[in-house]
């Protein structure tokens, strides 16, 4: 984590470092261990604003805040990266989640066969798959399971 420091007509002192790089180290949890960041404190007449860049890999995060005290405008723009943080993450995961498969309409051709001990619901599948149709959309009546072709059984009688 680098941080550079600019104070435009203010000095900044050891505990107002120690606050910034405080605050950056809880968004280290979020951010990871890698980013650059760049702190500029400004004072101007009766307002202190505080500006913290950080740069990551793909997009920088801006916090941008104004008070009368600049510890006060130091956390809230701490707060505001805080909250981007958490709202670009939301978003990665998001694009990184996986819709389920949709049904394909081309089915293998697959050559129906029953297995000994077949149900109507083993059967349904296996003929939904010949049909092109989908496994719980086909209810099988009992007389189909009786008409479906039976291969002999590779056990042996002896």
């Amino acid at each position: 984590m680098n941080v550079e420091y600019t104070g435009r007509q203010f000095e900044i002192t050891p505990a107002i470092r120690k606050e910034v790089e405080t605050g950056l180290n809880k968004l280290s949890k979020f951010l990871g261990e890698t980013f650059k960041s760049k702190v500029i404190l400004t004072a101007e007449k009766s307002r202190r604003i505080a500006e913290i860049t950080i740069k990551r890999r793909n997009n920088p995060i801006v916090g941008l805040a104004e008070s009368l005290d600049m510890s006060a405008a130091i956390s809230q723009a701490l707060g505001h990266i805080e909250k981007q943080a958490l709202k670009h993450n939301g978003r990665k995961r998001d694009t990184k989640r996986v819709t389920k498969a949709k049904w394909k309409r081309e089915a293998p051709d697959v050559e129906l066969t029953m297995a000994v001990g077949a149900t109507s619901t083993t059967a349904a599948a296996k003929l939904a798959t010949r049909v092109h149709i989908r496994p719980n959309e086909l209810r099988v009546a009992p007389w189909l399971v009786e008409r479906l072709p039976r291969l002999p059984s590779n056990r042996c009688t002896t």
